[in-house]
């Protein structure tokens, strides 16, 4: 690939995930909140995967930008059609973002299914594994405890 297709390239996937082709450049010190995480969407999207798979990808940034990068997420799978793997200790995301969670406890799945079922019964969710897949439409909060870990998952819209 040419240096000019390579750039042109790179400034799309940056105008994709919301940040400015001027921030490709840019330092840590002087990047908008939330860009590292938009960078790291936008790096994963230049492979064209189906499945973006993501570690804690909230979990340092303050809720405003939880937000935004949540729902970054959101519009990149409805407009791409991914799939998510989505593996976080808060929730709250867990359950906005999946339609499919497995509660895991002590390294263990403890039980699995449609997230309003998980969600609505009786027993505390200790850890979730989520599933989202394309088309599904995204629930609202949850708590955890400090032991708490979750995966979530999507499929394409």
């Amino acid at each position: 690939m040419a240096g000019a297709q390579r750039a042109g390239q790179v400034a799309e996937l940056l105008r994709l995930v919301g940040l400015n082709p001027e921030h490709g450049n840019a330092t840590r010190t002087s990047s908008p909140a939330g860009s590292d995480s938009a960078s790291g969407v936008a790096r994963a999207l230049a492979l064209e995967p189906k499945l973006l798979i993501s570690t804690e990808p909230v979990s340092a940034l303050d809720v405003s930008v939880q937000a935004g990068v949540v729902n970054l997420l959101e519009d990149l799978q409805d407009r791409l059609g991914l799939a998510y793997l989505f593996i976080a200790h808060d929730l709250s995301v867990v359950r906005h973002i999946s339609d499919r969670v497995t509660v895991m406890y002590l390294g263990r799945v403890a039980e699995t299914g449609a997230r309003d079922d998980v969600y609505d019964r009786d027993a505390p969710l200790h850890a979730g594994v989520a599933v989202r897949r394309p088309g599904a439409r995204s629930g609202t909060g949850a708590t955890a405890g400090a032991d708490s870990s979750s995966w979530a998952t999507s499929r394409a819209r």
